[in-house]
């Protein structure tokens, strides 16, 4: 209700409780109460908490809560520092320390002369970490581009190496090597490290190959001298402990050296001026001739030390990749094949150690047969011969008829005695015995055969070496090729007289009617005997193909060297070994006696020989 229009009157507040609405009247006056003495109120206290936690205790929890993560970190750190370091450090290195492999310097190979026939020289290799290289796209790119590599190759190389190690680039020129270490260090690619790596190098190159082997980027021995005297050459590596930082620097060393022993250096027989001219010359006669490869081997004539071996086809050491089987074969000590003519000498003088025949015996050219086997001499027959000329016009009748008057028995014996049949010692893996079939096995035919070197087999070194006896008055020296301070000593297998009357007989054969006058030798007397027999393969003879062969030594008077040569299935109509291995064996020893500078035994005397291949005597073959 509003109030009325009098004057202000104050609200009035009932101070008791209203049970009902009292009723108004008019102009009636309100009852006032009386109101209670006014009381100033006490400040106001906070209240005391009613549970146990206070600010105090609060902060004390707190606190204790500290002190008690400190205690756990301090009690695990001295766990850590004083019962655990070992495994820390195991930890730590595996981080961070590396071994360095201290790489053995190979040994190196010498020449009779102290010539390098096989060297070391350093190179660098690129290697990947990929714990570490932990690569960025645009480190990629970069690395790629510095290693000549592309993206998806680096890549397929890190994926390969996970975790572990991989070489990315090996054998780079040592300046090359540098600079990319640089560049690696100026871009902070991680995980990528330059190192430096010994790389095998051969001076020779693909001249002595065969003979010396290869190792390869892993470092493993492989063929020839190299794979066979591993265990002298190779040494044993050793290690060293670095740290290094994640971008692969070295920071430290651990001092936790294994020193590396390094091989031992090899001296040969060989010399590297007859080795070179051996396998230029042979190199070319292959491929005149067309041939399907070849071998020769250089003898000294009193040591029987090898001065040059060499084939082809060849390969170069110095280069990776694909070798064939024909280039890495050592023809010279793996390939046996028929000795054909070559083996005469040794036939004759069979019959004349044993007094059957003398220097005065002559025998008919005529052919006859033995069982069934007809023997002629072809084009070239003559009714009568003196043993000086069955040996120079390589009569197959005329050898024949003398080794009628022998046994099987002594033939074998002969033959065996002059190193056919049996293993050499040198250290070259793959080395034949060749073929010498016992001689209860030997028919009329067998032997007859024999006699000009068909029915069995021999290596050209083989060959070679049954030569020494010519050259030493009946003594079989051995064959070496690690140089020696004493001279080996031969065995006595033939009289003096017969060594010397067939030395002096196979100087018809390079005369100028014999049947290898191109095998002469301007101011020195040359003596030897060639050798065409048909090549087997599988047991079975070839059409049309030969082995090509001549074996002589020089100079009569005094000889120095032996030079056995072999020219497999040369084409066309020059197949003889008169036509296409004598011409080696002339230019190969013209130039050792001016190497080893012999005095000539024949001064003053051009060489007087048929003016080309097709005139000279060829030989009889089956």
């Amino acid at each position: 209700m509003k109030p009325s229009t009098g004057s202000h009157q104050p609200t009035l507040r009932p101070t008791y409780p209203l049970k009902h609405t009292p009723q108004f009247k008019p102009n009636a006056q309100p009852r006032l109460s009386p109101s209670p003495p006014f009381k100033p109120q006490a400040i106001l206290k906070p209240k005391k908490p009613t549970g146990f936690i206070t600010l105090n205790t609060r902060s004390l929890f707190l606190q204790t809560l500290v002190l008690l993560c400190f205690l756990i970190g301090l009690g695990k750190s001295a766990y850590l520092q004083l019962w655990t370091p070992a495994h820390l450090q195991d930890r730590g290195a595996v981080r961070y320390e590396r071994n360095i492999v201290m790489s053995a310097y190979r040994g190196k190979i010498f020449d009779r002369n102290s010539n390098e026939m096989a060297g070391n020289i350093t190179t660098s290799a690129v290697s990947l970490v990929g714990s570490q290289a932990k690569l960025t796209e645009l480190q990629k790119d970069q690395l790629a581009e510095l290693l000549d590599m592309t993206r998806s190759e680096l890549e397929a190389k890190q994926k390969q190496a996970k975790l572990g190690f991989i070489y990315l680039k090996r054998q780079l020129d040592l300046v090359k090597g540098r600079n990319i270490r640089e560049q690696i260090r100026v871009l902070r690619i991680p995980g990528i490290t330059v190192d430096d790596e010994s790389r095998r190098h051969y001076p020779l190159g693909e001249a002595a190959s065969q003979l010396l082997g290869f190792v390869n980027l892993s470092g493993e021995a492989v063929e020839g001298l190299e794979f066979k005297l591993n265990d002298a050459l190779s040494g044993t590596e050793g290690s060293r402990r670095v740290v290094r930082t994640g971008i692969g620097r070295v920071v430290d060393n651990l001092n936790k050296d294994e020193p590396a022993e390094h091989g031992e250096d090899i001296t040969l027989t060989i010399d590297n001026g007859l080795q070179y001219l051996t396998y230029a010359e042979l190199r070319s006669a292959v491929i005149n001739n067309k041939a399907e490869g070849g071998s020769a081997v250089m003898l000294n004539a009193k040591t029987g030390e090898i001065l040059a071996l060499a084939n082809y086809p060849s390969f170069d050491p110095n280069k990776s990749g694909k070798k064939t089987s024909a280039s890495i074969r050592n023809r010279v000590t793996t390939d046996a094949f028929e000795p054909g003519s070559t083996i005469k000498p040794f036939t004759m003088s069979l019959a004349l150690d044993k007094n059957i025949v003398s220097s005065k015996t002559t025998v008919s050219g005529l052919p006859f047969m033995v069982n069934t086997l007809r023997i002629h001499d072809g084009d070239h027959m003559r009714p009568s011969m003196t043993l000086a000329e069955v040996m120079q016009y390589s009569s197959n009748v005329g050898i024949v008829r003398l080794s009628q008057r022998l046994s099987a028995k002594e033939m074998h014996t002969w033959f065996s005695n002059m190193g056919f049949g049996k293993a050499n010692k040198l250290p070259m893996g793959g080395s034949t015995t060749g073929l010498l079939r016992p001689p209860s096995k030997w028919q009329a035919e067998d032997k007859a055969t024999a006699a000009y070197g068909y029915g069995l087999s021999a290596s050209l070194l083989q060959i070679a070496r049954a030569y020494t006896v010519f050259t030493n008055h009946g003594q079989l020296l051995p064959v070496s090729l690690l140089k020696i301070n004493t001279p080996p000593q031969g065995i006595a297998v033939m009289k003096a007289d017969t060594a010397d009357l067939l030395k002096n007989y196979m100087q018809y054969v390079t005369s100028q009617q014999g049947t290898a006058p191109l095998a002469q030798v301007d101011n020195y007397r040359t003596a030897g005997k060639t050798g065409t027999a048909r090549k087997q393969k599988n047991g079975q003879y070839l059409e049309g193909q030969y082995i090509a062969s001549f074996v002589g030594f020089a100079p009569v008077s005094n000889p120095k060297v032996i030079v056995a040569v072999m020219i497999d299935a040369p084409k066309g109509d020059n197949y003889y070994g008169g036509q296409v291995a004598a011409p080696v064996f002339s230019n190969m020893v013209s130039a050792a006696m001016r190497m080893m500078n012999v005095t000539p035994d024949k001064p003053n005397q051009p060489v007087i020989i048929a003016p080309s291949q097709s005139n000279v005597l060829k030989e009889s073959t089956l």
